[in-house]
């Protein structure tokens, strides 16, 4: 039986990819397992899949990383790279591909670039643009109408003082 450890989802939130005590990285569509990588022994804690969904990488816990490429090979395919001292137990890629982060029991937090096998960078889909708009508390927006209302009964105050 299977302890699951980590899960990641296909960008088309189509394909479930899972990952646990035995050691196998699992491809889940339609509740079915379409495919089972074995991990060589080490068992494998998390995971995360790029958002172009090309790569997909393994934290293990012995500490190491892995990069898959996707589709998932039939044989074991993959780059490996001695990370942390301790098991990997967080991992998340920033939203334009260019970056992976790891974090370890170890209490270090990694930051990898993303490059190719010819070692360019992920290509970005697409810029993502910034907002105007800000998040704060309804109390900090209340507060600052507040002092909104009060600075314009002050400006009308000084406009009849001056006339």
């Amino acid at each position: 039986s299977c302890s699951y450890t980590g899960v990641t989802l296909s960008p088309d939130a189509k394909t479930v990819f899972a990952v646990g005590t035995d050691c196998t990285l699992k491809e889940i569509t339609d509740s079915q397992i379409l495919r089972e990588v074995q991990s060589d022994g080490v068992p494998y804690i998390n995971l995360v899949m790029s958002r172009s969904g090309r790569m997909l990488f393994t934290g293990t816990s012995i500490g190491t990383i892995r990069a898959i490429k996707y589709p998932l090979p039939i044989q074991k395919d993959w780059v490996e790279y001695q990370a942390h001292a301790a098991p990997v137990t967080k991992m998340a890629i920033t939203y334009d591909d260019q970056f992976l982060l790891t974090v370890s029991e170890d209490g270090c937090l990694l930051v990898w670039k993303i490059n190719d096998k010819e070692g360019r960078g992920m290509k970005r889909e697409k810029e993502v643009g910034y907002t105007e708009e800000i998040l704060i508390t309804k109390s900090d927006l209340e507060e600052k109408n507040q002092v909104m209302l009060e600075l314009k009964t002050r400006v009308e105050e000084l406009k009849m003082e001056n006339e």
